[in-house]
């Protein structure tokens, strides 16, 4: 709306403010640094607060990836035992060489097993005889124990027991065959416990026998079942702990964390499996009070994985971040009431040229005010101008999606701005045309303007043909971000040309036919005045006499064809007059009786 008289700028008076005394800046001054003190303290202890959550975050998630690493590590590497264990209760008869054959490459792919051994179960019925079959490869083979000591005692016959029978590897290994550690409490534990519940069982930490460092290892057995459900015996696998957990941490990026297996089950004098320290240098003597503990059931027993920072390590303190931000905010602090001081003192002076200067601001937000007030309206014509303008306004993004229809496009297709927006411009047209669209709007897309006749589908089916204007919109940066099309509707001007077209066509061809009736008249004009010359230079009773009669109105009825053809081309004049049929089907019978077959016999009946 345009007022037909505008406001009158706004007059701001202002008064002079009294200078404030000295003492007045000194205490704003005074204010300001002890508010600055105070924010500086509150932003050392939230920067403080949120470095430790930080670092403990940071250790948590090293901490927990570590301890799922080694529980993910000891379950996979246990579960070679129960691949054995199937392939024992698959097969009938397994002998050594399919034994060696099978746990062959688990033994090479995980160099955390130290053996893989098959334990019988022997008692009287079957002890000869496995001692017997061992012998054929070891002759020395026989069951035995050891006693306190560590000296071998042959177990005796009548004892029921489960010795080690297959191993591999065999070197490093010849040792443990016939062996039946049942004065180990913790092996008989395990064993037990997998009998019992058919599940697979772990000892507790054992030393090894080619151990010669401080490594511990895991005896971990799979009872086996024959396929009526009665026990064969059970597979070991022998595991160095070690190993396996450092096998488990080396797909990990190194991290300054300390990291020890433990055996829950075991008392605590004997639950420490492995410890171990972290791959990264300490940074210093300090240690953090950080500490993850996790704990898994498996194998029947209850592990745990503790993992703590090495020294120097995920340490909570305050970090540098948050002395700095102290640091920062007292320097600032003393600033800011150095430099509200000082202002305090200069306000004054520069109130009055404020006061000035607010009179020119207050005029100039009055001009701003009537200039947005006028682009307001300049934005308002500009938008009625395109809903009124007698064009249609079509805008398609890069991928032809109707973004803004004016209401004249609308009606052209007979659908609202609404139906038409999210649409596709292809949707609009015929299929045989959307082949031809699609290569105009590639064009616009490489910023190429063009001019087009273009046909659409409108919303009954009907086409309507248009002249599309098309031209891309770019942003800054050069690329196309939409396309604006400009419709005019030019459905009746082409149907007029296209009925003017006819017209000539239709006058061209009166021309010929004009031309070719007049050369045929010339022709006829003579043939006629022949016929004439003939009838008169025969006698009247002369046979001839009457085929030339009918040959003269033949002649005469093609110069009616050729004057029918001269009015065509308005060149002509009709005349209308009456027509005998009867004397007009009487004159062509004699024609007609020629034209046809002897067999054929012409009987008219006539008015």
């Amino acid at each position: 709306m345009i007022h037909p008289f505008p406001p009158q700028p706004t007059e701001i008076f202002v008064t002079p403010t009294p200078l404030r005394p000295p003492a007045a800046g000194r205490f704003r001054a005074a204010i300001v640094l002890l508010a600055g003190i105070a924010v500086s303290l509150t932003g050392f202890f939230l920067v403080r607060d949120a470095y430790r959550r930080q670092v403990e975050a940071q250790f948590h998630a090293v901490a927990r990836d570590r301890a799922e690493s080694v529980a993910q590590g000891l379950r996979h590497g246990f579960e070679d035992v129960l691949a054995l264990r199937a392939f024992f209760e698959a097969s009938d008869d397994v002998s050594p060489a399919d034994f060696e054959a099978y746990t062959s490459l688990p033994l090479g792919l995980h160099p955390y097993i130290q053996a893989f051994q098959w334990l019988p179960g022997v008692g009287p019925e079957n002890r000869a005889r496995l001692e017997r079959e061992a012998q054929r490869a070891h002759p020395g083979f026989r069951f035995f124990t050891r006693d306190g000591e560590g000296r071998e005692v042959v177990i005796p016959p009548g004892r029921r027991l489960h010795g080690v029978y297959f191993v591999n590897p065999y070197r490093g290994n010849e040792v443990t065959l016939g062996f039946s550690a049942s004065h180990l409490a913790t092996r008989q534990a395990a064993l037990e416990r997998a009998l019992r519940t058919g599940e697979l069982s772990a000892s507790g930490r054992v030393r090894l026998i080619q151990e010669s460092g401080t490594q511990f290892g895991l005896l971990v057995m799979a009872p086996v079942r024959d396929r009526e459900g009665r026990s064969r015996g059970v597979v070991q696998g022998v595991f160095r702990a070690g190993d396996l957990v450092e096998k488990s941490l080396a797909i990990l990026e190194p991290r300054g964390v300390e990291l020890r297996l433990m055996d829950a089950s075991a008392p605590d004098s004997e639950s420490l499996l492995h410890a171990a320290s972290s791959p990264l240098p300490a940074e210093g003597t300090a240690r953090s009070p950080l500490r993850l503990t996790r704990g898994f059931e498996l194998a029947g027993r209850t592990w745990r994985v503790e993992v703590v920072p090495a020294p120097g390590h995920y340490l909570p303190g305050a970090g540098w971040r948050a002395w700095g931000v102290l640091a920062g905010g007292l320097a600032f602090s003393l600033l800011l009431a150095g430099y509200v001081r000082t202002l305090l003192a200069r306000q004054d002076q520069i109130r009055s040229q404020v006061d000035s200067r607010t009179q020119e601001l207050a005029r100039e937000t009055e001009s701003h005010r009537r200039d947005a007030q006028a682009l307001r309206e300049s934005e308002a014509r500009f938008r009625h101008l395109v809903e009124v303008m007698g064009e249609g306004m079509w805008v398609v993004d890069p991928e032809g999606l109707t973004t803004f229809v004016n209401r004249r496009m609308a009606e052209m297709l007979g659908y609202t701005p609404e139906e038409m927006v999210g649409r596709p411009i292809f949707w609009f047209m015929f299929e045989e045309d959307v082949p031809q669209s699609r290569r105009n709007l590639a064009q616009r897309r490489e910023g190429i303007g063009a001019q087009h006749d273009s046909r659409f589908r409108k919303k009954d089916g009907t086409e309507i043909w248009t002249i599309v204007t098309g031209n891309p919109v770019l942003d800054e940066e050069g690329r196309v971000v939409s396309v604006l099309g400009i419709i005019t509707d030019i459905t009746e001007r082409r149907r007029a040309q296209q009925a003017q077209l006819q017209s000539q066509k239709l006058e061209s061809l009166g021309v010929l036919a004009g031309g070719i009736a007049h050369d045929f008249n010339n022709l006829l004009t003579a043939i006629l005045g022949n016929i004439n010359l003939a009838q008169m230079c025969i006698p009247p009773l002369s046979p001839a006499h009457p085929y030339l009669e009918n040959l003269e109105k033949s002649v005469q009825r093609a110069t009616g064809l050729t004057r029918q053809m001269l009015a065509y081309s308005g060149k002509g004049r009709f005349v209308v007059a009456p027509l005998d049929l009867n004397q007009a089907v009487e004159e062509m019978s004699h024609l007609l009786g020629v034209s046809i077959s002897k067999k054929v016999t012409l009987r008219f009946q006539l008015q």
